[in-house]
């Protein structure tokens, strides 16, 4: 390390990726001090690719489930999201499940969150400083929550089973 501070070497890739991946960084920044300051997990996690959910638009449902749905959302400032992931699945959250989400309040720790990681919305529990998963089995790392690439955007207040 000393080495590398004072220009004498250059870190090899793979200890650079491991470094960054223990402070949180990215490697990019981590050799540059440019680019995305998070990595956006802890370890050698994986990289958000994909959301884990999309916004849903009422007037694309079918009648029955989007008068249901504006039902429960009635006057408070929900969002409604479908989740396509089993990361929640502990919590009893499953794909498919409607979400209602309230941008609005802040979250407190132990709720369910929506946030996003770059433009993909991921939802997790939320113990700050970070985001789990609540999978059955095999979770991913926990996200950190930078507020810059990694940002809580609201908390889950409902989850219902999908019909489909």
């Amino acid at each position: 390390m000393a080495q590398w501070e004072s220009g004498g070497t250059e870190p090899a890739a793979a200890n650079l990726r491991k470094a960054a991946a223990l402070l949180g960084v990215s490697a990019e920044y981590l050799s540059t001090g440019q680019g995305p300051q998070s990595s956006g997990t802890i370890g050698q996690g994986p990289i958000i690719t994909l959301s884990e959910g999309e916004l849903v638009d009422l007037a694309t449902l079918d009648p029955k489930t989007a008068r249901e749905l504006a039902a429960i959302v009635d006057d408070n400032p929900y969002e409604i999201w479908k989740l396509s992931t089993d990361l929640l699945a502990a919590a009893g959250v499953m794909p498919g499940d409607y979400l209602l989400v309230d941008t609005v309040v802040a979250a407190k720790p132990k709720e369910l969150v929506l946030a996003t990681v770059g433009k993909h919305a991921v939802f997790r529990m939320n113990l700050p400083p970070y985001l789990y998963a609540l999978p059955i089995s095999n979770p991913p790392p926990p996200l950190v929550v930078d507020n810059i690439r990694t940002i809580v955007k609201g908390v889950i207040r409902k989850s219902i089973r999908s019909h489909s």
